[in-house]
Formats: C-alpha cells, sequence, structure tokens
C-alpha cells in the first residue's frame, strides 16, 4: 500500500509541487514516471530473486526500499534531486512486491484460481478500499491549500488532506 501511495504521491499536486521545487511540471511527472520505467528494467532480475531468495526475503527488501526511500523522502523533502533519487529507491522496491503476489497465487492456489487470486491481489488499489485517499482530493474546493499543507508535512496527498482538515477543527 505505501509502496503505491509514495508513487502516485504527486500526480494532484503536480503545478504546486512544481512551483515549490522551482522544476518543471514534466520533471515532478518523471517521479511517478520512473515507476514504470524502473519496473521494465528490473522486473526479469526481481523475478529471479523472488524464486531464488523466496518470498519472504524478496518482499522484505522491497518493503525496506519502500520504508527508507520513503522516509529519505520525507527528511529531505525540500530537495528534489534528494526526493527523486529516494522515488527511485521506493521504484525498485516495487517489483519486488507486486511481483511477488502472483508467487503468493501460485503456490498457495489451485491452478484455475490462481489468475483470479492474482488479479485480486495486483488490483487492489488503496483508492478502491481506502476512500478517504481516493476521493479526498476529488471532493475537495481548495486543492493549493491541500498541495501547500502536503509539501509542509512532507508527507502524501492523503496526509496533507488530514493536515489540512484537521486544521478546521
Amino acid at each position: 500500500v505505501t509502496n503505491q501511495l509514495c508513487w502516485i504521491t504527486f500526480a494532484a499536486i503536480t503545478s504546486d509541487a512544481a512551483a515549490f521545487y522551482h522544476a518543471s511540471d514534466l520533471a515532478v511527472g518523471l517521479l511517478s514516471l520512473s515507476f514504470m520505467a524502473i519496473y521494465v528494467l528490473i522486473f526479469l532480475p526481481c523475478a529471479w530473486a523472488i524464486d531464488s531468495l523466496g518470498f519472504r526475503a524478496a518482499v522484505t527488501i522491497g518493503a525496506v526500499l519502500t520504508a527508507a526511500g520513503a522516509l529519505g523522502r520525507g527528511l529531505m523533502a525540500d530537495s528534489f534531486a534528494a526526493v527523486f533519487v529516494f522515488q527511485t529507491a521506493i521504484a525498485v522496491g516495487q517489483p519486488l512486491i507486486l511481483g511477488a503476489i502472483t508467487k503468493l497465487a501460485a503456490n498457495w492456489f489451485a491452478p484455475r484460481e490462481r489468475a483470479t487470486a492474482a488479479g485480486l491481489g495486483l488490483g487492489s488499489s488503496p483508492a478502491r478500499w481506502r476512500p478517504e485517499v481516493g476521493h479526498g482530493m476529488a471532493g475537495h474546493r481548495d486543492r493549493r491549500a491541500v498541495a501547500r499543507a502536503t509539501l509542509r508535512n512532507r508527507g502524501s496527498a492523503a496526509e496533507g488532506v488530514a493536515a489540512y482538515r484537521s486544521r478546521d477543527r
């Protein structure tokens, strides 16, 4: 869940993040695009790692990369270069986590159930089962205030919405 939230963090606040970092919208968009590019480049080595090292070790490596990248991104949020480096670390963890879902389906489910199990695992987006994340930005009228709260609090867009809403209470 954290990995996917880190991937999509800047989507709703691209223009505001670009202004904050004195960067172009394209540069901020590359923070998310890097996930797809890195996935294509390292998926096969990650699949090998999942098979060779085992499910637990591979997911642990992916989780550590995600946690370290998210923590570093939050601690050094004032530097676009640092955010980009830490975002890349998070992106490297993604194929280890997502690839493990299909391994889990292959090991735990009967052949006729594997596609359904893998589809449910891969299709379970946080925005689908956490309504406040999926609808928080869409239903909020003051997107700039949400963006400022997000950048100020160095968190995800959902955390920015929560911080902005708690300010009003």
